[in-house]
C-alpha cells in the first residue's frame, strides 16, 4: 500500500469515525458513581441541565440511591450517606 493509499483509507476511517454529534443510546453504557450531600437538590439540578431520572430515588438503609440518565445516554449513579 502506498503512502497515498494509507492516507485515502485513514481518511475514510476518520470519517466513519464518530466526531458527530452525540446520540442517546439506550440499553448498556458506562456508569459513574458520586456522592451527593442533597440527592434530592442535586437530582433537579442535573433534570435542569437536561438529564432524566432511570427510575425513582430510593430510600436504602445506607442511604438514598438515584440513577440519571445524561442527555448522551450515560447513566450517573447518586448516592447520599444515611
Amino acid at each position: 500500500m502506498t503512502h497515498t493509499e494509507c492516507g485515502q483509507e485513514m481518511e475514510e476511517l476518520e470519517s466513519n469515525y464518530v466526531f458527530r454529534d452525540h446520540v442517546a443510546q439506550n440499553g448498556y453504557s458506562s456508569l459513574l458513581s458520586f456522592t451527593a450531600t442533597d440527592i434530592n437538590n442535586t437530582v433537579t439540578r442535573l433534570m435542569a441541565l437536561g438529564a432524566q431520572l432511570d427510575g425513582p430515588i430510593k430510600n436504602e438503609i445506607h442511604g438514598k440511591v438515584a440513577a440519571m440518565r445524561c442527555v448522551d445516554g450515560h447513566v450517573l449513579g447518586l448516592y447520599e450517606p444515611a
